[in-house]
């Protein structure tokens, strides 16, 4: 999954909850930014002080490897996901 696509699927999960109509508000107000600027995060990219905190508000349904590989690549990773893929294994 690219990076958008995977920013996407987070602000999806906030119109998961009632409707899709207003997912992008909501997912915004989470973070404590505009609408605006989530849409531009869309058409560049999410910086790197976000991917954490979007991590969290879409309650771990997108992972920040999908987010931002660039900066969480998967080894030594802590995250849930990781280590529940450890502790499986």
């Amino acid at each position: 999954m690219n990076e958008s696509k995977a920013l996407q699927q987070a602000i999806d999960f906030f119109g998961e909850k009632t409707s899709k109509r207003g997912a992008l508000k909501r997912f915004a107000d989470a973070l404590g930014v505009s609408p605006m600027v989530v849409k531009n995060w869309l058409k560049r990219r999410l910086p790197a002080e976000y991917v954490l905190p979007v991590e969290k508000v879409c309650e771990f349904t997108v992972s920040r490897h999908e987010l931002r590989l660039d900066l969480y690549p998967h080894e030594n990773c802590a995250c849930p996901q990781c280590l529940a893929k450890k502790k499986a294994a």
